[in-house]
């Protein structure tokens, strides 16, 4: 354990690029809130590291910012409720999550979910 330790660290020394994890809680509720992940929270922080990794004399930061995001990818994950047992008929036949049963692919017609046909 110890040398997988290591080697994680020795790897992420060398590591240009920079990870961010965020994660969020009561999203049905909150995204749109002042921290939820419908905010700007994320897009400010991802920004300002941007801006302070490249330098405060960098003409280019706003392009810098721009490029960087192009070239990122974004998970975004999320739990699925299984079918409740008194309320099955609230699910499509065809659609019902079971628990333990594997990975949800979860779609919306508003298009609020990260996840598309290339993701």
């Amino acid at each position: 354990a110890a040398a997988a330790g290591e080697a994680v660290s020795s790897s992420l020394a060398e590591d240009e690029d920079v990870s961010v994890l965020a994660m969020f809680d009561h999203e049905e509720v909150g995204s749109n809130s002042l921290s939820g992940a419908g905010s700007t929270l994320i897009a400010d922080a991802v920004e300002r590291i941007g801006f302070a990794l490249a330098g405060p004399d960098s003409a280019d930061n706003l392009e810098l910012h721009k490029a960087a995001r192009a070239r990122s990818f974004i998970f975004s994950v999320d739990q699925a409720h299984a079918v409740h047992p008194n309320y099955a008929s609230k699910h499509e036949k065809s659609h019902s999550p079971v628990m333990n049963a594997g990975v949800v692919i979860k779609t919306n017609n508003n298009q609020r979910y990260a996840t598309n046909g290339v993701s």
